[in-house]
């Protein structure tokens, strides 16, 4: 049997974890003290820009790719289609950037005088808001799609 998608995401997820863990237990980050500082942040940005490419149809409300294509790809064939945008799917889309820039403009202006704010995650809020969103204006009625019921318990290993 396969792994379905709540399965693989909590498994890759834990792995994940483990690995940071791992890594942490026996002082790999002395790692970024030799690699240089141009090389990492080229990687750091090329990572932004993967993950930013790989999640355009789901902000723009786009049908998903057919071949199942992923990075620029998957960008320009959201371009191509982009008079499929789903409207409501792309306002909350840019709703949820505007908060998240919003909060961090407050923390910027006002976290030397409010020390408890670098505290606070605005990703986090914003999909704790996303959430709450959903379930009371119960947006799947109105085309966008969500993430339904998820198992929650971790996948057991099938040999």
């Amino acid at each position: 049997r396969s792994l379905v998608g709540s399965e693989m995401c909590i498994r890759d997820s834990f792995k994940t974890g483990l690995l940071l863990f791992l890594l942490g237990l026996f002082r790999v980050g002395f790692l970024d003290n030799i690699l240089s500082r141009p090389l990492l942040a080229g990687f750091v940005n090329a990572v932004a820009l993967i993950i930013m490419a790989d999640q355009l149809d789901s902000v723009f409300g786009v049908p998903p790719e057919p071949n199942g294509e992923h990075g620029w790809r998957k960008a320009f064939y959201v371009v191509k289609n982009l008079d499929k945008t789903h409207l409501e799917t792309f306002e909350l889309g840019v709703i949820a950037v505007l908060i998240i820039t919003a909060i961090q403009v407050v923390k910027n202006m006002w976290g030397h005088k409010f020390k408890f704010l670098k505290f606070i995650p605005p990703t986090l809020i914003v999909v704790v808001l996303g959430i709450i969103t959903a379930s009371q204006l119960r947006l799947d009625e109105h085309g966008i799609k969500a993430v339904s019921y998820t198992h929650l318990t971790l996948p057991t290993k099938r040999i």
